[in-house]
């Protein structure tokens, strides 16, 4: 009787962990579909001027990183912009993401472009 019992228990303990899981799902479905709704309606933006705006931050990222890139001669002790005429030869070249990386090298500023 009593094994009996603990399998009407056991079935009744699976059928509510199964309703539970259930209700869990649903729930996060709902959730889900209502903050999708939520963001359609209150987007400060349409998803073409979104990718625009991105784009362009993007694009003057991009300029920044471009502007901001030094290059030293490895046999002197002076750096240039990537721009300067003064520029060394390939060969004779070491990059340097700022300024201040130049500088602590124990570079200094070319007297042409002024870096």
């Amino acid at each position: 009787m009593r094994n009996l019992f603990q399998i009407s228990n056991q079935r009744e303990i699976e059928k509510m962990k199964s309703n539970l899981l259930r209700k869990i799902c649903l729930a996060f479905l709902v959730g889900t579909v209502f903050a999708l709704a939520l963001g359609l309606l209150f987007a400060p933006k349409s998803g073409k001027e979104m990718r625009e705006q991105i784009k362009k931050t993007c694009k003057n990222f991009k300029k920044k990183v471009d502007e901001e890139l030094y290059v030293g001669n490895i046999n002197s002790e002076v750096f240039h912009l990537k721009t300067c005429v003064h520029l060394p030869n390939t060969d004779n070249r070491i990059v340097y993401r700022n300024r201040d990386e130049a500088m602590a090298s124990g570079k200094k500023p070319c007297h042409s472009c002024n870096p």
